[in-house]
């Protein structure tokens, strides 16, 4: 791994990009402590604080708690420390696996401009994640651990990438088509997190009330149902689709989402054989990130943060390593622009429900698909870079295709 922002001192960009970021972080914060409640994390502290009693709360298809029982024992102890510094500590733990997550995936897709790739990233993801931090919500870490591991996957570190999709699962049960499409196309870690998802279903029943705890995986069975039923106005396909005047039957939606996650699968196993296991491993994130917006049904405008953690990488190797700088600016717009959707009664009125699937569609057939089919959408046109790249194919990386 390269030193940590070495070039910092003399690239003012980095320190520009680095400074936002920070400044980003103290905004939150202070916006967290001043007003509390106006997120919702005062709903996962109840419903930490119900599973230790033993409380059902009523079913609500529209803002029902779409969560695993584990992820109540997992937020228990911010639950304890108050709606306040509680979610402010965890909307710190959310900052932090986005800022690792970018800097992971710098150093593996930019290797010989790390610091330069770490830096617009980061400033990339500022607009698109600013409501997921603000609200608390679980999609803020959710997001990070799949990419973290996507990123272990690259590295062959099995059982890490295993550990991380079954932390991302506990937490939020859509991490399920991350688990799936790595598992199918790197066995090795699906095999590894069998034994990992066992546990997190079944640690639950540490709570001695078992037949509590069985209710309430029936209810989350009953609120996925629901919502499928019921989507509401949601961020999906579905609904933009609804928007534009064409609107889709559920039972044909319902076959699309089976039909396109076999597109998805094939895809993955594509790229798997034809490109490297660390541009791979990224591929299946990014498939990851476009099937779940388009197609999960409960995906809000703050789900996006993830179509800025793929598009933000891409875009900025596009301009530092393949000096496609049409192509980069076009990315990074991908990147910025869900955040812009909710920032005025206007956009929101103007741009709603079908701009943000609309953006993921583009970088679809943008960015996935090429880069899992055409091996040469990788190729590297910096010359400092191609001056680097012998050493990283001689000993440090391992860029032969592979599974």
């Amino acid at each position: 791994m390269a030193p940590l922002l070495d070039s910092s001192k003399r690239d003012p960009w980095i320190r520009l990009s680095i400074g936002l970021w920070i400044v980003f972080v103290l905004v939150i914060a202070a916006m967290t402590l001043s007003q509390p409640l106006r997120s919702l994390t005062p709903l996962y502290q109840q419903s930490a604080m119900d599973f230790w009693i033993g409380r059902r709360e009523p079913l609500d298809f529209g803002q029902g708690f779409y969560y695993l029982p584990a992820s109540r024992i997992l937020y228990s102890p911010f639950a304890l420390l108050g709606v306040a510094v509680g979610g402010l500590l965890w909307r710190l733990v959310g900052f932090g696996l986005i800022t690792l997550s970018a800097w992971r995936w710098a150093d593996l897709l930019t290797p010989r401009f790390v610091d330069r790739c770490f830096a617009t990233i980061l400033i990339l993801m500022i607009p698109a994640s600013a409501g997921a931090l603000r609200n608390g919500q679980f999609d803020a870490p959710v997001w990070p651990l799949m990419a973290l591991a996507a990123a272990a996957v690259a590295g062959g570190a099995w059982w890490r990438a295993a550990a991380l999709l079954g932390l991302a699962l506990a937490l939020k049960p859509t991490a399920i088509v991350a688990a799936l499409l790595v598992g199918a196309v790197w066995p090795q870690v699906g095999l590894r997190l069998l034994p990992i998802a066992v546990v997190i279903l079944a640690i639950p029943y540490a709570n001695p009330q078992w037949g509590y705890v069985s209710q309430l995986y029936g209810d989350l069975l009953q609120q996925f149902l629901g919502a499928v039923a019921n989507p509401g106005r949601k961020e999906d396909l579905a609904n933009a689709l609804m928007v534009v005047g064409a609107p889709i039957p559920a039972r044909a939606m319902t076959v699309l989402r089976v039909f396109a996650a076999i597109g998805i699968l094939a895809l993955a196993l594509a790229a798997a054989r034809r490109v490297t296991r660390i541009e791979a491993a990224f591929v299946a994130l990014m498939l990851t990130v476009v099937y779940l917006l388009l197609f999960n049904p409960r995906t809000e405008g703050t789900s996006y943060m993830a179509l800025a953690l793929v598009a933000a990488p891409i875009s900025a190797r596009l301009a530092l390593l393949e000096r496609r700088p049409a192509l980069s600016a076009v990315t990074a717009a991908i990147a910025i622009l869900p955040g812009v959707v909710g920032l005025t009664p206007f956009t929101m009125r103007v741009l709603d429900l079908w701009m943000d699937p609309l953006l993921a569609c583009v970088f679809f057939v943008t960015a996935a698909i090429p880069r899992a089919l055409v091996p040469s959408a990788w190729t590297i046109r910096n010359p400092l870079a191609l001056a680097g790249q012998a050493g990283d194919e001689a000993g440090e990386r391992d860029l032969r295709p592979s599974r």
